[in-house]
């Protein structure tokens, strides 16, 4: 048996997890700020070539073409919020609020899925619909609201926040400035001011949908500055609402440290 705690396990997972994005995060980062790549369909690994990059203070709002995400009042589980700063003193302030899951099939499930077909998703929710029911999966909407803290001073292109969106990678994320570490199937960078939202799939057990499993996943939640990213973290606030506290989520690790690298929380199953 091991004798590692739970805790141990969650951060170890993390800091291997992060490890696996630095590498194309500080290749993505260069490749921004060597040049203007052309457009063209991102390839799965990074390169001068293949990404196409919005520009931090131009981010088009995608035309839903009157489709529109479910809100459900008091759905709230979590929210996240911190300051990153970019070498030239150019701050951002970060919000992510994380909403309750609905089931993929449900109403409100399909509401979303509407809602991303008219904005032209290309993630695995959109493009691979058969493995929502296959997956038992629910959807989640995450809320992404990044404001200015630094009047006069742009934030730099060449600077970026690593998003932690539930079980990552899996899903989609729009209307904020981003890029992708690793090319199309990357994690997300956020590089610049705006707000919009993600949302992300989260499988269930045995092909039954169940929104309740969203804490017994292994996900996580918030920002990270890697080390080797030219950004720092601030005022990290990590709060569960009432909703969101369950005997699991409650014992998930804040990990919020002096070395201002990441300011998230999750949970891993082993």
């Amino acid at each position: 048996m091991s004798d590692r705690t739970a805790g141990d396990r969650t951060v170890g997972d993390r800091m291997r997890r992060l490890a696996l994005a630095v590498s194309s995060a500080v290749l993505v980062l260069a490749v921004l700020a060597a040049c203007s790549p052309p457009a063209g369909k991102p390839k799965p690994k990074p390169s001068a070539t293949a990404s196409t990059v919005p520009s931090p203070s131009n981010m088009p709002t995608p035309d839903a073409g009157g489709a529109s995400l479910p809100t459900i009042a008091g759905d709230e589980v979590l929210r996240i919020t911190t300051r990153a700063t970019a070498p030239n003193g150019a701050a951002i302030d970060l919000a992510m609020t994380v909403h309750y899951p609905v089931g993929y099939d449900t109403p409100e499930g399909k509401s979303v899925l509407d809602y991303l077909a008219a904005i032209g998703d290309s993630s695995d929710i959109t493009t691979a619909p058969a493995e929502l029911a296959t997956q038992g999966a629910s959807l989640q909407i995450i809320d992404l609201v990044v404001t200015s803290a630094s009047p006069g001073t742009d934030w730099p292109s060449t600077s970026g926040v690593l998003l932690d969106l539930g079980p990552n990678n899996t899903g989609a994320a729009f209307g904020v400035p981003l890029t992708r570490a690793g090319g199309s199937q990357g994690s997300y960078l956020l590089i610049g001011i705006g707000k919009g939202h993600a949302v992300t799939a989260i499988p269930g057990t045995g092909g039954a949908v169940d929104p309740a499993d969203w804490v017994k996943q292994n996900t996580y939640y918030g920002m990270s500055a890697l080390v080797d990213l030219p950004v720092t973290l601030s005022a990290c606030s990590i709060t569960l609402t009432t909703k969101g506290t369950t005997p699991e989520s409650s014992a998930w690790i804040p990990n919020w440290e002096p070395g201002h690298v990441y300011c998230s929380t999750g949970a891993v199953n082993d």
